[in-house]
């Protein structure tokens, strides 16, 4: 018993007695000159798509595939239209019923939820993913999907090879995009405020961030601890919001406007620099909603 021991948790009529079986092999491991203590692995049935319905529409294909292999027949995984078409016995509808308990199908949320409870279950992060389906298409994006919401993103080795690599933990790189997880209220950023890594300091202790607004103007450069920043994920969504300091000066000229009942405005703007002079007027343009041309 000095070997690893994997364990497919997707023959769906074993599945209860996995954690069970997974223990029994850790109470009797012997060490060998092979491996010094237990290492688990367990093979898992995956399914992600963008929503449940499609994950159980693109799912129907594995179901008939696996129910037609155990009488016999080995025609490969039908289309989905085909699949969707059949019509099962109640005897072949009660065995895929029974296996289905086994497989991982859903939505990003719901496919990570239920990876990390078979995890904390077996007691292991030693997974292995197998994802059946019709359209290699599917499949691709299902493994997309859910190692984007587990956070793990493909690393490609010196020979060619690929490894899953954590995403939440590994180390942050110029041009990574990250979270400000601080606020930052002297450069009127926020807590979830997004920037981009254009410097990494010594031993990655610190970074520098820029933060920019939509029109492309850098709202703000700034040196940020690495506790003060994470790895943005790739389920996650970016939400837009108004950058107060940047609009201050030019909702006065809206406040003025309103005041003298007029939307007929002349902007002088003086200052050194001729750049700054083109950010101001560009600045106060989107605010007002206006089209920037050139004279």
């Amino acid at each position: 018993m000095g070997l690893p021991f994997s364990f497919a948790h997707f023959f769906g009529l074993a599945t209860e007695h996995g954690p069970a079986i997974a223990e029994m092999y850790r109470q009797n491991f012997k060490p060998s000159k092979y491996l010094s203590e237990p290492k688990v692995n367990v093979a898992l049935q995956v399914l992600c798509a963008e929503t449940e319905e499609d994950a159980k529409r693109i799912g129907a294909s594995r179901n008939l595939s696996r129910v037609r292999s155990v009488q016999g027949i080995r025609e490969g995984v039908p289309p989905i239209e085909e699949a969707l078409a059949y019509e099962y016995s109640p005897q072949e509808w009660a065995y895929l019923s029974q296996m289905k308990q086994s497989y991982i199908d859903g939505t990003p949320e719901q496919v990570r939820d239920k990876i990390e409870a078979l995890a904390d279950t077996y007691a292991t992060n030693d997974l292995g993913i197998v994802t059946i389906c019709y359209d290699f298409a599917d499949r691709v994006r299902s493994y997309d999907w859910w190692r984007m919401c587990l956070g793990w993103r493909h690393h490609r080795h010196g020979d060619g090879g690929f490894e899953m690599v954590d995403e939440a933990t590994r180390v942050i790189k110029e041009l990574d995009v990250v979270v400000i997880t601080q606020d930052v209220p002297e450069h009127g950023l926020i807590s979830g405020d997004v920037g981009t890594v254009v410097h990494c300091y010594k031993d990655d202790e610190a970074y520098e961030v820029e933060v920019v607004a939509a029109n492309g103007h850098t709202v703000a450069l700034l040196t940020l601890h690495s506790s003060s920043v994470r790895l943005k994920q790739g389920w996650e969504i970016s939400h837009v919001r108004e950058h107060g300091p940047v609009l201050e000066g030019a909702r006065e000229n809206r406040e003025l406007a309103d005041a003298y009942a007029t939307n007929d405005l002349g902007i002088v703007t003086i200052c050194y620099d001729f750049a700054d002079r083109v950010r101001s007027y560009e600045l106060v343009a989107d605010v007002f909603g206006m089209d920037k041309q050139d004279d």
